[in-house]
């Protein structure tokens, strides 16, 4: 963590000043969060891995995966660093003989194992394949309406498809906030570059922020799978959805108008879960009015579905919980 204990920015990499480096390769880094990453190298700040190896020339033969250890979780007598022999691990072969110390921390000659393990825990492992090499993940706001998502693979040993995953919370959120949006077919084993592209609608979704993150994972033929970077797209402040706040409510929410609403009135028709309208009023809105404060006392909790509606006959349908 940079720039305080208790705020700024977690780096995967922090190269203070490229100058003093000659050569950073053979490298695994994990955070926990499959392949997410910012690094720091020479005053920029990259969040995707192959970005900051194509721009800096360092860790060429380096990857982002799960170096799988034994136990990395609890105090110093319960970590285990040793890599666990029940599962492939990205770090066997992985090493230079160049740039290795000349064993490990059980004492065992790291050159007598060829190719050289990368890590501290040198052995004759299982090798995991990884089934992607990516080469590239970018996102486009397209009209504000719209995101291009499109990326790259360098090579793909059966790939069966990609799983695009939205979250509208953090970049480093749990499994549980990530939502996938769409799926497109993989093309199976290839050794030659393949492009992709996904286009996710936004023009109906509720955001908390103004910033959307994207994520990509990839599943090969036998279930395996992989997680590309992390990408944010960062919206335009004009926005045109009407937003609700607080959502799930209790009694009274808020209609948060964007910044270039041009309309004098909107209507509001609430219905429940079998189309019934339970609740219908127009409101007036005066010049820069940002809000409108919708008093719902007399609905049950559950589940609603709300429709604004303007005089120029624009309709918007959302999701409404009342606690």
């Amino acid at each position: 963590r940079i720039n305080g204990s208790t705020g700024g920015n977690h780096y995967t990499i922090y190269i203070s000043n490229n100058y003093y480096i000659n050569v950073c390769n053979y490298n695994l880094f994990y955070t926990g969060v499959p392949l997410a990453c910012m690094i720091y190298s020479g005053g920029i700040t990259y969040t995707n891995f192959a970005t900051y190896k194509s721009a800096t020339g360092f860790d060429a033969n380096s990857a982002i995966a799960d170096p799988r250890f034994v136990n990395i979780t609890g105090n110093s007598a319960a970590v285990n660093l040793h890599i666990n022999s029940a599962y492939a691990t990205p770090i066997e072969s992985l090493g230079s003989s160049t740039y290795t110390t000349t064993d490990d921390y059980d004492g065992q000659i790291r050159a007598s194992y060829s190719p050289v393990d990368i890590g501290a825990d040198a052995g004759n492992f299982t090798a995991l394949t990884l089934p992607v090499k990516w080469l590239s993940f970018e996102g486009k706001l397209l009209g504000n309406k719209n995101v291009l998502c499109t990326w790259q693979t360098a090579s793909e040993i059966n790939n069966d498809f990609f799983e695009i995953q939205r979250s509208v919370q953090s970049a480093q959120c749990s499994v549980n906030c990530w939502d996938v949006i769409g799926k497109v077919k993989g093309n199976g084993t290839i050794n030659s570059v393949s492009s992709y592209q996904f286009i996710d609608n936004i023009s109906d979704l509720q955001l908390p922020t103004s910033i959307i993150y994207y994520r990509l994972k990839q599943t090969d033929i036998d279930g395996n799978f992989d997680y590309s970077n992390t990408i944010p797209i960062v919206l335009n402040k004009t926005n045109d959805a009407i937003l609700i706040s607080p959502n799930p409510f209790t009694n009274n929410f808020e209609l948060q108008l964007p910044s270039n609403f041009n309309n004098d009135a909107v209507t509001i028709d609430i219905k429940d879960l079998q189309g019934r309208s339970v609740f219908t009023q127009t409101y007036s809105i005066q010049k820069d009015q940002s809000k409108i404060l919708v008093e719902t006392n007399t609905l049950n909790s559950g589940i609603y579905f709300v429709n604004f509606t303007t005089k120029e006959g624009v309709s918007k349908y959302r999701k409404l919980v009342k606690q």
